[in-house]
């Protein structure tokens, strides 16, 4: 919306101690200000504004409420001579389109954008900002370190135009959601998707549920996990892709007793694939705040999360590694 000159007003549907709505009302004038500074802190910080509202019950009934509003009123006029830019931390990219490939049911987009968001990026303590694909075409798009793309199935050289030229590059690092490309806008399968991430995969075109447990702890993003780390959730879903080469690090719970990986790493110049969504806290906070960062190898490398695939666009450097990036691409089941 701010890329595209717009204005965005968020309704903030605060309900407190001094009305008679049972749905979770803040208890206290104390947490009544930690409530709404929290909302308002998170408009000024991402381009929107928030406004407070109340529907019937006088939510604001007392001048202690008054006074806490009083002041926040105040900021928001002191807001607008703040110096605001986006801090390059994640890009999370949406393809509005990404329903019609789909049956039309939200569950997915449920658990892989919004729940993601609420419980993983929200809580994984690097700034991230939400975009259409499409704003990947404006000029005046801000730099980001990682991009995550939770929901791009369909794949055609024009969008992979777009992603070569906006993304593929600069040290970038690229996570890619469950079914990356796997449509070219007329065929359902693995080439696409191989054409995308540079993986090699079995198709299996049923729904399932998405779970891999973690075997491989000598690898540098799951050294130190839990043993019985599991990635993934009980949401079905298909077509299945499964990584047919690279290392594995994990092996999928699937159908008919097949025994395949869930998540691999290898050395490739390509791309690379994920199909398990999952929390990005699980994700160790010293790699997601330093692997990005530190762009100091000689060529595109993979880096590799438990959760989650990412390519690394590298410039050229005669340095050392700084983020212990394993030099290997990731795909996840």
């Amino acid at each position: 919306m701010v890329l595209r000159g717009k204005l965005f007003f968020c309704e903030m549907d605060t309900r407190t101690y001094t009305g008679t709505d049972v749905n979770f009302p803040v208890r206290d004038d104390r947490e009544f200000a930690a409530v709404t500074w929290r909302n308002l802190a998170t408009s000024w910080t991402r381009g929107f504004n928030s406004y407070p509202m109340d529907v019937y019950q006088d939510w604001f009934g007392n001048e202690a409420i008054h006074r806490i509003l009083h002041r926040q009123v105040e900021v928001m006029y002191e807001s607008i001579g703040w110096e605001h830019e986006t801090v390059p931390g994640i890009a999370v990219i949406l393809d509005d389109r990404a329903v019609l490939e789909t049956n039309g049911s939200g569950s997915f987009f449920n658990e892989a954008i919004i729940w993601e968001q609420k419980m993983g990026m929200a809580r994984c303590g690097v700034p991230h900002r939400i975009y259409l694909l499409d704003d990947l075409r404006l000029e005046n798009f801000p730099e980001h370190l990682l991009f995550y793309f939770p929901n791009l199935f369909c794949i055609d050289d024009a969008r992979l135009d777009l992603l070569r030229k906006r993304v593929f590059h600069s040290g970038h690092t690229v996570l890619w959601g469950p079914g990356s490309g796997i449509s070219d806008g007329r065929t359902i399968g693995s080439e696409s998707a191989s054409r995308l991430t540079g993986f090699q995969f079995e198709f299996l075109s049923v729904n399932h549920p998405r779970r891999t447990l973690i075997t491989n702890f000598s690898h540098t993003f799951t050294e130190g996990l839990r043993a019985d780390t599991m990635i993934g959730g009980p949401l079905a879903y298909g077509p299945l892709l499964f990584p047919k080469d690279g290392v594995s690090l994990g092996e999928a719970w699937t159908k008919q007793g097949r025994v395949c990986s869930g998540l691999a790493v290898k050395q490739m110049d390509g791309q690379a694939f994920s199909q398990v969504p999952c929390r990005f806290q699980q994700i160790s906070g010293a790699a997601w705040r330093g692997s990005p960062a530190h762009i100091s190898i000689a060529r595109a490398t993979m880096c590799s999360w438990p959760t989650k695939a990412s390519w690394r666009y590298t410039r050229s450097s005669p340095e050392k590694n700084a983020s212990r990036c394993p030099g290997g691409s990731m795909s996840a089941t």
